[in-house]
């Protein structure tokens, strides 16, 4: 196990680090072919700021406002067909003024049909004949701290980007949508909630994800979410943060390992649900809550993992590894996404959460798949108990009979015939008396065994009670079952059973029955093979007998 661990903590921390560089490669930006500056203005975009209004060099994110921002772009080479691209968490509406005076108004949350618009990013056709270092005003109407992009581009650049990003999103959202569907299923099968509240949380990691593209206010009936505007992203985030901790508790099987964090795991999640409801109830900006709960996430998720390996060091539960596997890479991409999203950070590193979460799903769902395939082992080692005698190891009396019904309606019906054997070890009482409750278990278990070994592989044995025990032989004549019985009753009398280093000898009377679909059912049959293990008991013992009408036909 502790091999085990190690394999799978290497395997997530190099996952973890990797994915800077393959969310670098995936974001890689075509050269600018602008200059971008923040103009030094909090106004809203009915308020024009004029050319005496101060330049600030362009943040990494656009910083809080009361208004919204006001940028200038000064397009110093215009490729051919230019499209002003812009990428921004803002979610409110984003207006482009042109030279001419005409408005653009660009919003993710109502998305434009306009073929010039995108459904990945914020999209401005700006004129053909664009003169060089024309400077152009985009305002942001938002509150928060909101990451945002702006480039030139040729409009051949600007759809083979979208193209690229429209792949990469499919790729994530439908493997993601996948897992959350198998593990729906799960939950369907074997009605546990851990599956359920498993499959809520990655369909609220999806959900999300695609409010941040913009691509969710594509699918009909978004517009109530629409309406929240970025509270309701935020709704949704909190949501997402929230779901997991119920999961965890279970898959970590807390309530064993360490049953004193339950209670706060149960506050967290209540709190997040709680700021879920105030966030998207707010009349008001709440203009910090983004950033607060991002790296409030941060804290919980590292937390968590602290936790899981806590429980993985000390003591070895396999699933601790698998969360630990798929929790870390999913914290460092988010962790990362939010330094970036503060503008603390510079990394390119787009999609690098999204990695996370679909590595961190893909090694759960194993996990998961892992747990199901434990409890049907249980639940067959349950059914295995309940069928089966624990000292003999046979079936016992009313898996038997359940046995016994099946086939008579078989027989019945025009299937094979059915022959039973009733077997009782003689002078049972003298041993245990003789040998103690040891030694005739002993017994009871070495005839079990040579009575099992000179059945067919068709057959079934168990035990009926005390010494007595009973064959079904499906398929069978009288003489079959004579013959078989004959080399039952000669393999326990040939052969003493030793206990202490002594020898038992023993011997066993069999009465056999035949099934009459005329006339029987199993309790007929059943009554008459017993009936003929009392005739075998009466005529001396060691014996094999059958039905008297069995011997009269």
């Amino acid at each position: 196990m502790h091999r085990h661990a190690a394999f799978w903590i290497r395997l997530a921390i190099a996952f973890g680090a990797s994915l800077a560089a393959c969310g670098s490669a995936i974001a890689a930006e075509p050269a600018e072919s602008a200059r971008v500056e923040l103009v030094d203005i909090d106004a809203p975009a009915s308020v024009v700021p004029d050319a005496r209004t101060p330049l600030l060099p362009m943040p990494r994110a656009l910083p809080y406002s009361d208004a919204g921002s006001w940028v200038r772009i000064t397009v110093e080479h215009p490729p051919v067909e230019p499209r002003l691209v812009v990428e921004s968490m803002v979610s409110g509406p984003v207006t482009l003024l042109l030279p001419d005076g005409r408005r653009l108004v660009r919003s993710k949350l109502k998305p434009d049909y306009d073929p010039d618009a995108s459904p990945v990013a914020l999209v401005f056709p700006l004129p053909d004949h664009l003169a060089p270092n024309t400077p152009l005003l985009l305002h942001f109407d938002h509150h928060h701290l909101a990451q945002t992009a702006v480039t030139v581009l040729s409009k051949d650049a600007a759809l083979d980007r979208e193209r690229t990003t429209l792949v990469l999103a499919t790729m994530l959202y439908s493997a993601l949508a996948s897992f959350a569907l198998v593990t729906a299923c799960f939950w369907l099968i074997v009605r546990e909630r851990i599956y359920a509240q498993y499959a809520l949380f990655l369909l609220m990691w999806l959900t999300y994800m695609s409010t941040n593209s913009g691509l969710f206010y594509r699918l009909p009936g978004t517009a109530v979410i629409a309406a929240l505007g970025i509270h309701g992203q935020w709704m949704i985030l909190t949501l997402a943060i929230a779901l997991p901790f119920g999961f965890i508790g279970e898959f970590l099987d807390l309530r064993r390992h360490a049953p004193q964090w339950l209670p706060w795991l149960a506050r967290i999640q209540r709190v997040m649900l709680v700021l879920a409801v105030l966030i998207a109830l707010s009349p008001w900006p709440w203009a910090t809550y983004g950033m607060t709960i991002s790296f409030t996430a941060g804290l919980l998720f590292t937390g968590l993992i602290v936790l899981g390996a806590r429980i993985a060091l000390t003591t070895h539960d396999r699933y601790a590894y698998f969360f630990l596997a798929g929790w870390i890479p999913m914290t460092v991409g988010s962790v990362l996404r939010i330094l970036q999203a503060s503008g603390i950070a510079h990394v390119s590193v787009m999609y690098m959460y999204a990695l996370g979460v679909l590595m961190q799903a893909a090694v759960i769902m194993m996990g998961l798949a892992d747990r199901l395939l434990r409890v049907r082992r249980e639940r067959d080692l349950a059914q295995q108990a309940a069928e089966h005698d624990g000292l003999t190891g046979l079936l016992n009396r009313r898996a038997l009979e359940q046995r016994l019904r099946a086939l008579s309606d078989e027989a019945r019906s025009g299937g094979a015939g059915l022959a039973i054997m009733f077997l009782d070890i003689d002078h049972f009482k003298a041993i245990n008396d003789t040998y103690g409750h040891a030694g005739g278990d002993l017994c009871l278990q070495a005839v079990a065994a040579r009575i099992g070994a000179e059945l067919r592989s068709g057959d079934y044995l168990g035990r009926w009670g005390g010494e007595e025990f009973v064959a079904l032989l499906p398929g069978s004549s009288i003489d079959d079952a004579r013959y078989i019985s004959e080399r039952v009753r000669s393999s326990i009398a040939g052969d003493p059973v030793a206990v202490d280093q002594r020898t038992v000898p023993m011997t066993i009377s069999i009465g056999i029955a035949v099934f009459d679909p005329l006339r029987d059912n199993a309790a007929a049959l059943t009554a008459r093979a017993d009936a003929a293990l009392y005739r075998a008991k009466q005529a001396g013992r060691n014996r094999v007998e059958a039905t008297a009408e069995v011997v009269a036909a």
